[in-house]
């Protein structure tokens, strides 16, 4: 009869019921680590869920600071385009009352203007009528020269 020889890739077999050495590791591994790894793996599990909530708070507070901004974003949009419709409006409010303004002083110059040029002319008018031609002056001072002369005579 011809003998079986184990290879190293077939565990060897005695007929006392031995299984497989790879099992037995196992079971060993198991006896001596196996609640600790159990431990080990539900704190895992329990860091994983706690790390789970986190993420989901922290995405929850994300939206709502990404919503609130928005909201701020959209209210100063609307304060500012309020601003400056407010700013325009009183801008041409201040253009009409200058236009207002200058057309009244204009026409206060203009008046004046016209006033200081009838008094001109009225003075100009009234210096010609009293203006001594200058044959009535010669006369005039001839007779005084001629009076002086006299008296001193």
């Amino acid at each position: 009869m011809a003998k079986k020889t184990t290879t190293a890739k077939e565990p060897a077999r005695n007929n006392v019921g031995v299984t497989d050495p790879d099992a037995s590791i196992d079971q060993v591994r198991e006896l001596l680590f196996g609640d600790q790894a159990r431990r080990l793996e539900l704190r895992f599990n329990q860091l994983e869920k706690r790390l789970d909530a986190l993420f989901e708070q922290l995405d929850d507070r994300l939206q709502n600071s990404s919503r609130e901004q928005a909201d701020d974003a959209r209210d100063l949009r609307g304060e500012l385009r309020s601003f400056r419709q407010d700013s325009e409006n009183r801008l041409a409010a201040t253009e009409d009352q200058w236009a207002g303004q200058l057309r009244d002083a204009d026409k206060s110059l203009r008046s004046e203007l016209k006033q200081a040029q009838q008094n001109l002319q009225t003075t100009s008018a009234q210096l010609n009528e009293d203006k001594v031609s200058r044959a009535q002056l010669a006369e005039l001072l001839n007779n005084l020269a001629a009076q002086l002369v006299q008296d001193s005579d």
